[in-house]
């Protein structure tokens, strides 16, 4: 089933080293910040139009801001932070990478000082 409001995945290869996603996002629809536990990975944009929202840490953390659409390739590594949201009226789609296998994610919030903190982390029991 899919679902109108929420994203919805697809694990539809899995070999040793990688693993390959596809990635449905309705209208409206978030990946609040997160990591992909130690894997890094290249998001293919298949349809539509996703906007990336990337952690820069140091002294001085920041944000750096993407705007993903059909055709365009995003590679990152194993440290990349990010939330990724479909800001667009129209569905899109995108395909995943993860090299090793996406095995964890941890998701953050902002603590009440500002700094990022871990508020939930997902593992291969939840997909």
């Amino acid at each position: 089933m899919v679902d109108a409001v929420q994203r919805t995945y697809f694990r539809i290869g899995r070999e040793p080293g990688y693993e390959l996603w596809l990635i449905r996002w309705p209208a409206g629809s978030l990946a609040p910040l997160h990591d992909h536990g130690g894997a890094t990975g290249a998001a293919a944009i298949v349809d539509g139009a996703l906007r990336e929202r990337v952690y820069v840490g140091g002294v001085e953390p920041s944000w750096r801001e993407e705007r993903w659409t059909a055709g365009r390739v995003s590679i990152f590594g194993a440290d990349h932070l990010h939330e990724v949201r479909n800001d667009t009226d129209q569905p899109a789609c995108s395909l995943h990478l993860y090299a090793p296998g996406l095995h964890t994610m941890t998701f953050f919030a902002a603590s009440p000082r500002g700094e990022l903190e871990p508020s939930r982390r997902e593992t291969e029991l939840h997909w």
